[in-house]
């Protein structure tokens, strides 16, 4: 039996998504070129699920109603197309309320007061253009073969499922945001069943967020059978970058011990002299 080819990796990879999801995607789509659709993008690098493809040559659609956001897009990926709107099931207007830090945000009164109650912050208000998910894939995806969609829209993920005509567009892979706002309680019933009920299959649970695989691609399941492993040859973009520093400060380090070494040697000359 062949070797599966991300057990072949020789590069390190560094995951800058928030829970490992990174890591998982690179493994069932080792390809250099793809495409993807980020549904609550929140940030071009950071704890995103896309980077670590958009690095590798992949492009898609990043999706985030936040104010500003696809200025930071656009200027960290060029390649994709941004769009500063929230997804639902009908075009039209919505509120949108949003906190001060990364991932604060949502469009559910009920998830916005969970959030102002446990970070203790004020939630700002705006009225933000909806789209329907099946609507940005016929204008903007109409002719791609969609690879992944991750959907983290802090309680909206079944009204987005049910406005992406799934019947007509088939992304292979689509990962929800399955638990509650900081609880480990889950709360995708809906949005698992509007996914099973359009012919995906649940292929693997990271205790955050569900990865569903549409039925005609069954070969993707495979890579799905394991967590992040050892075999996946990767290290958290946190490690990474604290690795770096520390090989900066030894190399300064260096530099130092060898310039008083040569200092105490012209010392030792220069009293010999």
């Amino acid at each position: 039996m062949s070797t599966p080819s991300y057990l072949q990796r020789k590069r390190l990879f560094v995951s800058h998504a928030g829970n490992l999801e990174d890591v998982v995607l690179d493994r069932v789509f080792p390809q250099e070129t793809g495409f993807f659709v980020d549904v609550g993008a929140n940030d071009p690098v950071g704890a995103s699920n896309t980077w670590a493809l958009y690095e590798r040559g992949w492009s898609g659609i990043t999706i985030e109603p936040l104010p500003g956001a696809c200025a930071k897009f656009m200027a960290k990926r060029p390649r994709d197309i941004c769009l500063n709107v929230a997804v639902g099931d009908a075009e039209g207007e919505t509120f949108f309320l949003f906190g001060s830090g990364a991932g604060h945000s949502t469009c559910d009164r009920v998830r916005a007061e969970e959030l102002q109650r446990e970070l203790g912050q004020q939630m700002t208000e705006i009225k933000v253009p909806v789209r329907t998910l099946g609507g940005i894939f016929a204008e903007h995806a109409r002719d791609r073969d969609i690879d992944v969609v991750s959907i983290d829209a802090e309680g909206a993920e079944a009204a987005i499922l049910r406005g992406a005509q799934l019947d007509k567009f088939r992304p292979k892979l689509i990962i929800i945001e399955a638990m509650a706002a900081f609880l480990q309680v889950d709360v995708s019933d809906e949005a698992s069943r509007i996914l099973e009920q359009n012919g995906y299959v649940l292929g693997y649970e990271d205790g955050l967020n569900k990865f569903f695989v549409a039925k005609e691609r069954g070969e993707l399941l495979d890579a799905l059978r394991y967590p992040p492993n050892l075999f996946d040859h990767y290290i958290t973009a946190s490690e990474y970058n604290l690795q770096r520093k520390s090989r900066r400060r030894l190399r300064l380090l260096q530099i130092t011990l060898v310039a008083w070494a040569i200092s105490v040697v012209a010392l030792i000359l220069m009293l010999r002299g």
